[in-house]
């Protein structure tokens, strides 16, 4: 039976870089497609965090390199950020589903989300954006622009703004006709367009950022859709941008530096086990779900394509490098790997063979990288003495 499905993808699921982003949606597009080829009505909203921010950067540089130049507003930024998002991920999606054989039109649709001024989050803005800078670059900026700063975490200062919460989708009735009309719709992207009335319904931007699953379950609500799926790389945010974070990195680059620093080594490392028992115990239920069965040896060998997907990802074997977006693109070039085995009647003892030996691949490639910055490093000490 054909659903009406909302899908919400977070905005550090599709990667910080251009190149990451581009990779990633790749990885992406096949799952939504999945849902397309099973005959479901789908939208997809999606964040914007770490491409809002590029371009709110770009914006502050060009205004540093020439003075006359006005400062952009964040609405703008918004604006600028869900074109350049919906312009990789429709491409994404019209390639997955033409290599399937399925002709729908995809488009992106620059959507405006009303908010209420006088929604409390304005008196207290606590969302931080942008890079971090010193007290004086800070002061100074502020001084220019008007902006509010804040002192992160002791990392630096950053420009905070507000997260009120989504009234209204503008653009509500485009977004139904197009998707009742047959199109893949892609809107609401980083939670919308800040926007309130004012006079003669001029709908002015606001300097703020909504929340994507807020504005995504607010857009589902009006749609009447049946389903709303969320997703988001929870462990990206979790080890770039947390304390236990760090730590994880800190253990794996050098255990007993970590120990030394005084972070409790052994605790990390327990937790760290307990994430990847519970994502192991979640992967054998959506499995159990896919087959209508159970079978304790129905996972043996994927192992092999979880390390072979880090190591080809990035994650070093020697621990202390890897990031998740990176594993996403191992993971995807695995999955090729293995279609394409499958597809040319590989014996599945030969597909962990060939496996094996990219993984060994990797890791010899991985060392070498290693030795090579050893040795510059080494370079670079002696040269200055």
């Amino acid at each position: 039976m054909s659903k009406k499905i909302v899908i919400a993808l977070g905005g550090n699921a599709l990667g910080s870089t251009l190149h990451e982003q581009a990779d990633a949606v790749q990885i992406t597009a096949k799952a939504i497609v999945d849902l397309i080829a099973a005959g479901h009505q789908v939208i997809v909203a999606h964040g914007n965090g770490p491409q809002v921010g590029i371009i709110n950067n770009a914006m502050l540089a060009l205004m540093h390199e020439d003075p006359t130049q006005d400062s952009t507003p964040l609405s703008v930024c918004g604006a600028m950020s869900q074109a350049y998002i919906g312009y990789d991920l429709q491409n994404a999606l019209r390639e997955e589903m033409l290599n399937r054989g399925i002709d729908e039109p995809v488009v992106t649709m620059v959507t405006q989300v009303e908010v209420d001024p006088k929604d409390p989050a304005f008196k207290d803005p606590s969302k931080p954006i942008g890079k971090f800078l010193s007290e004086e670059e800070a002061k100074a900026m502020a001084a220019k622009t008007g902006f509010l700063f804040k002192e992160d975490a002791g990392r630096g200062w950053r420009r905070y703004v507000a997260s009120p919460k989504p009234q209204q989708i503008v653009e509500l009735g485009a977004i139904r006709a197009l998707s009742d009309d047959g199109n893949i719709v892609i809107c609401c992207g980083g939670g919308g367009i800040p926007v309130y009335r004012t006079e003669r319904n001029h709908l002015k931007g606001a300097a703020a950022v909504i929340d994507k699953d807020f504005a995504s379950e607010l857009l589902a609500e009006q749609l009447d859709a049946d389903m709303l799926i969320i997703l988001t790389a929870v462990m990206a945010v979790v080890l770039r941008k947390t304390t236990f974070g760090w730590h994880v990195y800190a253990v794996g680059g050098n255990e007993r530096a970590a120990r030394m620093s005084g972070i409790k080594t052994d605790r990390n490392k327990i937790y760290v086990y307990m994430i990847s028992g519970v994502c192991a115990a979640l992967v054998g239920m959506i499995n159990t779900a896919q087959l209508m069965a159970a079978h304790p040896a129905s996972g043996d060998g994927w192992e092999m394509n979880a390390i072979a997907a880090s190591v080809l990802g990035g994650t070093s074997m020697a621990g202390g490098i890897g990031t998740i977006g990176g594993t996403f693109v191992g993971a995807f070039v695995i999955g090729v790997l293995n279609d394409g085995m499958t597809m040319c009647g590989v014996s599945e003892f030969w597909q962990k063979v060939i496996k094996g030996a990219v993984i060994i691949l990797a890791v010899v490639i991985d060392q070498y990288q290693r030795n090579l910055q050893a040795k510059m490093a080494l370079r670079v000490k002696n040269e200055a003495k």
